[in-house]
């Protein structure tokens, strides 16, 4: 059995609440694979289509092309978190605000650029909440 020192002051309920503020940081997470890069009608931007690797959820993602590290076929993870995650330096990491959710959907904007989730999820955001958009190759 692992030993724990609780701090003066520290009880067994600030840490449960701590470790659950901490755990419900992301929102969403998903694994799949870019399954097409699309010019969009807009100059140098293109939209990445990803398809979640258990065939539930959809992402479609504009993004300008001189940020993009993707190619078709990467395998990635997309995940939305409520506070800054840690990064490296080949993930694209974005701040955006949620613009439009529905029963499954999802649409944030990341400085005018959408990314769209449909599909299932265990917990959405609200309208108007910050979320980081994350996405990171596999390797």
């Amino acid at each position: 059995m692992d030993r724990v020192r609780i701090y003066k002051g520290v009880t067994v309920s600030t840490i449960i609440a701590v470790t659950l503020v901490v755990k419900q940081d992301k929102i969403f997470e998903m694994k799949g694979t870019v399954e097409s890069i699309e010019l969009s009608e807009i100059p140098r931007v293109v939209i990445l289509n990803i398809k979640s690797s258990h065939g539930k959820n959809k992402v479609s993602m504009e993004i300008h092309e001189d940020v993009l590290i993707f190619r078709k076929g990467d395998k990635v993870v997309l995940s939305l978190h409520r506070n800054k995650p840690k990064f490296r330096k080949d993930d694209f990491l974005g701040v955006g605000m949620v613009m439009k959710t529905e029963k499954k959907s999802l649409l944030i904007s990341i400085g005018g650029f959408l990314v769209s989730i449909e599909g299932r999820m265990k917990s959405v955001p609200a309208i108007g909440d910050k979320v980081y958009v994350k996405l990171s190759k596999i390797a």
